[in-house]
């Protein structure tokens, strides 16, 4: 999928060379969304962990040490600054042995609020 960013570490101990992945995506790869909309962003690694998705650098409310199940959890975000936002999502695996990794940054526009409250 075109929307789909990903990134991989590798864990090396004395005996012990372990690899995980983080992908971060949004379903139909949107470039924009609107303020204050909610929009599901969905999260698969390749080992289980905790995982904090941030926007611009700053922790997504409700986003931050979810712990994965099944290798993968969505987290819902409703921008609150308009503009160009980055999201980055970085897994913190339970399991030892592995290194964290950071999924590359999705960039995408925030545009006014479409519908009045």
């Amino acid at each position: 999928d075109a929307g789909d960013v990903f990134a991989t570490s590798a864990a090396t101990g004395s005996s012990v060379t372990s690899t995980t992945t983080t992908n971060l995506s949004i379903s139909g790869s949107p470039t924009s969304t609107s303020y204050r909309t909610v929009l599901a962003i969905s999260i698969d690694v390749s080992v289980n962990g905790k995982v904090t998705i941030t926007a611009n650098g700053k922790v997504i409310s409700g986003c931050k040490n979810r712990l994965t199940t099944g290798l993968n959890f969505t987290c819902n975000w409703k921008p609150s600054t308009r503009g160009y936002v980055n999201l980055v999502a970085t897994n913190t695996p339970t399991a030892s042995g592995y290194l964290t990794s950071t999924s590359s940054s999705y960039r995408i526009f925030v545009t006014n609020r479409v519908t009045t409250r």
